[in-house]
């Protein structure tokens, strides 16, 4: 498609690197507490150029750290695209989530297409972004309008990595997309 991922986080270079982008992803997959300072910096300098920014809550609602993390960059950071699955889009979202560490949870999972339209809109109305509850059937909202995307697998949840490489797909169609980031996502 184009794009060329670099992975920055420490923080001597996480804004210069974030500067140079056409989109960032902000992926909390392997957080640690030095990694927090270097994605605000990455997050804020993009902000500050208009750059699309990704936020990939992975795990969100499984620990603390995670918890307040997240709560953080979704107040400090202007996001284009919130991207995850179910658990982690209702946790974003602020509604009723039964986290399983990176894996949906069985309740999540046994909700059904409604839940993920709700979370996905709650989520994007909330934040003032485009957010998408990613799995076999994707639900993609702007929070005013939601489409299903039917071209994912169930196999995909048994691939570690899987949610990682939707969200660089999505900044990639970000920072591609001039603004239009509901047609990206």
């Amino acid at each position: 498609i184009g794009a060329s991922p670099i992975m920055a986080d420490d923080i001597a270079e996480a804004a210069d690197i974030a500067a140079l982008a056409s989109a960032v992803v902000l992926n909390i997959g392997t957080l640690n507490t030095r990694t927090v300072e270097s994605m605000l910096a990455a997050g804020k300098a993009a902000n500050a150029r208009g750059i699309p920014v990704v936020l990939d809550p992975v795990g969100a609602g499984a620990s603390p750290l995670r918890n307040r993390t997240v709560e953080r960059l979704l107040k400090e950071i202007r996001f284009a695209a919130i991207r995850g699955n179910l658990s982690e889009i209702r946790f974003v979202a602020g509604a009723q989530a039964a986290a399983k560490g990176v894996d949906v949870s069985d309740a999540d999972r046994e909700s059904g297409p409604q839940a993920e339209r709700e979370a996905a809109a709650r989520a994007a109305e909330r934040f003032g972004c485009v957010a998408a509850v990613t799995g076999a059937v994707d639900a993609v909202s702007d929070g005013k309008h939601t489409a299903f995307l039917r071209n994912g697998s169930p196999l995909m949840a048994g691939v570690t990595g899987t949610g990682c490489m939707c969200s660089a797909l999505v900044a990639s169609f970000c920072g591609a997309a001039d603004g239009d980031f509901f047609a990206a996502a």
